[in-house]
């Protein structure tokens, strides 16, 4: 008589299964020590080179922000930046944008933002205006970001360009 494996039975030696083939592929393509015959020594080598290889699929300098796209701003306009936290808990947010064109130099703000709530943070700078958003408590997916251009005075939105 022969039993059917439950889909959770199944998923598990799927899963086992996959982990198997990837230690076993890391173990022949990890360089070998000629000075070591310890296995350990081998299994840590081929570890730390999948490490590397995961490593690489995110870039950790930008896990945590978003950065708006470049804007003119013209004559009596305004550039904003804008966030939204759309995490489950509270986010802190650093702001950044150029303070004037000739400078380089960059404003900032920082902010902690509840669970569903936006901030808008307004600054004028010449001509170009661009925003840098960094989460410094999580990640970029937990905000949506904006650039705005704004009427100046009346801060009514011209237009807005999302932060990547």
């Amino acid at each position: 008589m022969t039993r059917k494996m439950s889909s959770r039975t199944s998923r598990s030696v799927a899963v086992v299964s996959l982990l198997g083939a990837i230690l076993i592929c890391g173990l022949m393509a990890a360089p070998v020590n000629a000075q070591s015959n310890n296995p350990l020594d081998v299994l840590l080598a081929a570890v730390s080179s999948l490490q590397r290889s995961v490593n690489l699929l995110v870039a950790p300098a930008q896990a945590n922000m978003r950065i708006s796209p470049h804007v003119n701003l013209g004559v009596d306009k305004v550039g904003s930046c804008d966030v939204v936290n759309v995490a489950a808990s509270p986010r802190t947010i650093r702001f950044e944008y150029p303070v004037s064109d000739s400078s380089g130099e960059l404003g900032s703000h920082t902010a902690t933002i509840e669970p569903g709530r936006r901030l808008q943070v307004h600054a004028s700078s010449g001509s170009t205006f661009y925003c840098r958003f960094t989460v410094t408590d999580g990640t970029r997916t937990d905000i949506r970001a904006a650039v705005g251009v704004h009427l100046g005075g009346l801060f009514e939105t011209l237009w807005s360009l999302p932060a990547e």
